[in-house]
Order: structure tokens, then C-alpha cells, then sequence
């Protein structure tokens, strides 16, 4: 692949957590895209539900920097 094909491919991501949704646990969400040549190209995507403190094997929140409450 030459330098112009690396700068039209390209990926891009994103990340959310839902909470207040009624369901059970928070959900965590992420999208992933891929653009070449300034066209959606491929996308992936992943929800997950939101592992509590207590859940945490590490004991640190899937999101950002603090456990939802």
C-alpha cells in the first residue's frame, strides 16, 4: 500500500454508555467505521452490558473514569 492509499483509509471510533434505559444494566456501546476514499467502507459495532464494582475483575469501570451510579 502507498502513502496516498494510507491516507484514504482510514478508521474511526466511537464510544457510549447508555444508562437510564431501562434494562437491567447500563450498556456500553461502541462503533467502529472504516472510510476509504471518503466512503463508508466497512462498520462494526459492539453493545455490551456495563460490568458493575462489584462485577470488575480489575475493579476499574469499562468507561471512562468512574462506575456509573
Amino acid at each position: 500500500m502507498d502513502r496516498a492509499d494510507r491516507r484514504q483509509r482510514r478508521l474511526r471510533d466511537a464510544a457510549w454508555r447508555f444508562t437510564n434505559i431501562g434494562q437491567p444494566a447500563n450498556w456500553i456501546a461502541a462503533d467502529i467505521v472504516r472510510i476509504e476514499a471518503g466512503r463508508l467502507a466497512e462498520h462494526w459495532d459492539v453493545i455490551q452490558d456495563e460490568a458493575t464494582r462489584e462485577e470488575s475483575d480489575s475493579g476499574l469501570p469499562m468507561f471512562k473514569a468512574e462506575f456509573a451510579s
